[in-house]
């Protein structure tokens, strides 16, 4: 079961990679570039102030790393579910017409014209 699905995560990762690195581009090196993170005015408070100022930057950098990645494996995960759900219907369907049940469209064709 882990097989297909990490495979599906990769499949759905590689198309990915462009669009992220844009996304990340934009809303992390950007603000880094513009100083998300200001440097301290002297060492007593560099400690403090880089905490403060880091860390609504911090928590805006975890969402975005987490996000997408999370999203990816879910999009992956449904995939392969409806995959597998999918064949079992099919592997359902044709032993049923195999066996001689059919629909009631498919009978309706098959019956010759009075």
């Amino acid at each position: 079961m882990i097989g297909p699905f990490r495979d599906a995560i990769v499949r759905s990762a590689r198309g990915a990679v462009v669009p992220l690195v844009a996304y990340y581009t934009v809303t992390l090196l950007i603000p880094l570039a513009n100083g998300a993170l200001p440097r301290a005015r002297s060492f007593r408070l560099q400690a403090e102030e880089t905490a403060n100022a880091g860390s609504g930057f911090g928590r805006h950098a975890l969402v975005v790393v987490v996000v997408p990645c999370v999203l990816i494996a879910l999009g992956a995960a449904l995939r392969t579910i409806a995959g597998r759900v999918g064949s079992v219907f099919a592997a359902l369907m044709s032993r049923s017409v195999s066996a001689g049940f059919s629909t009631p469209s498919v009978r309706r064709r098959t019956k010759s014209p009075r």
